[in-house]
């Protein structure tokens, strides 16, 4: 009789969880369907420079700069979209 009733509540338990772990599917299925946007690319137009009393030097999309050399900059200009 008692291992009877912790089974019903076992499959209770199970059925439960079950339930959940689908609606949160569901739901979450639809949450990234959202997030499923057309995405334009983010880029940045203007100058760069190591330091305040070094030259701006133009930024494109060939600009490499050394990390080693300039562990920071100073970018000046804007991005291509609001962000």
């Amino acid at each position: 009789m008692k291992s009877n009733i912790v089974l019903k509540i076992l499959a209770l338990v199970i059925a439960l969880f079950s339930v959940t772990l689908l609606a949160y599917t569901i739901a979450e299925e639809h949450r990234t369907d959202e997030l499923n946007t057309v995405l334009d690319p983010l880029t940045f137009t203007g100058t760069w420079q190591a330091s305040d009393g070094a030259a701006p030097q133009p930024l494109t999309a060939d600009t490499k700069i050394d990390s080693d050399q300039n562990p920071s900059v100073i970018l000046t200009g804007h991005f291509s979209q609001n962000i």
